[in-house]
């Protein structure tokens, strides 16, 4: 087999890879996990209580689930999905839950900050409903909040939007006491907290992601990392995966790194960094593919490079 024979048997056989990487560690989890009741259910009482974790090592601590939210809801219906958030601390907790509208270009860090304007089409908050908008929480206790998407009737409505959900503590501000020596003295409170930020999605039934490129793609001079950029040209939201595959060009070894996930907005552009393992010396020929959901084809990118 020459090697445009190779190369063109690897893109084919992708998704099979995939699968098979994806079904053979779950095999693992379930063996591993049914040996382990096996031999528990062997031990004795007193033998077992030795594991049981000390009350003060246990993890504490605020938990909210899911970490997004999709839907796909046509104009004129509506649909309901909840958040889960969980108290595990040993204080009471408060929460204001809110959903603040972000630029498409804004998906990373600065989502919580962005400013898009009053009239932003692409915005979710201006139908979404959330109950209750503020949840407390006693020590051990759990609560749903139920969000509800809402989508008016009509043609104009037939588009993607998105919106960050936003999970805020929300403590009392207590009296700062200044001591007083005599002189000036400046104090300065500061209010510890935490926050909870969940990326909200509607991509109507009919919109289908199809026009997402890749526009870049490059290694970084100290040949550690690989930088994929994509653009998505369409109406769609792009949930996408995304890997590259590594061909030693003198053995034939092909190394996988595992598959990440990104979500690509309409007119937004995104840049990946995927880290290389170490390599022994050699001649490489790197693979990028990115998978839209398309069902016809994946963008594909190759670069070739040395390592001395």
């Amino acid at each position: 087999m020459n090697l445009i024979e190779f190369r063109m048997k690897r893109i084919i056989d992708m998704k099979r890879v995939e699968i098979l990487n994806c079904f053979i560690p779950g095999m693992l989890f379930f063996f591993i996990l049914f040996s382990s009741l096996g031999t528990f259910s062997q031990t004795d009482n007193s033998v077992q209580s030795e594991f049981e974790p000390l009350k003060d090592t246990m993890p504490r601590g605020v938990s909210v689930s899911p970490a997004s939210i999709r839907f796909s809801v046509k104009s004129g219906s509506s649909q309901s999905k909840s958040i889960k958030i969980t108290n595990d601390t040993d204080a009471t907790k408060t929460f204001k839950i809110f959903s603040t509208n972000y630029l498409a270009e804004d998906i990373n860090r600065e989502a919580s900050s962005s400013t898009p304007p009053a009239d932003y089409k692409y915005g979710l908050t201006k139908w979404l409903y959330i109950t209750p908008s503020l949840v407390t929480l006693k020590p051990g206790e759990k609560a749903t909040v139920n969000i509800l998407l809402d989508v008016p009737a009509g043609a104009e409505y037939e588009h993607a939007a998105w919106s960050l959900i936003t999970i805020d503590e929300i403590k009392e501000r207590q009296e700062l006491n200044i001591p007083n020596t005599g002189d000036q003295v400046m104090g300065m409170g500061i209010l510890p907290s935490m926050g909870f930020g969940i990326f909200t999605y509607q991509n109507p039934p009919n919109l289908k992601s199809n026009s997402v490129e890749l526009v870049g793609y490059r290694l970084d001079t100290e040949q550690k990392n690989i930088y994929m950029r994509a653009t998505n040209k369409g109406n769609g939201i792009a949930f996408s995966t995304y890997y590259i595959e590594l061909l030693n060009m003198a053995s034939g070894e092909t190394i996988k790194i595992p598959v990440q996930t990104a979500t690509i907005l309409p007119g937004a552009t995104r840049e990946f960094k995927i880290i290389l393992p170490p390599l022994p010396s050699g001649s490489y020929n790197a693979l990028g593919v990115l998978d839209f959901g398309s069902k016809e084809y994946v963008e594909t990118a190759e670069l070739d490079f040395a390592v001395p």
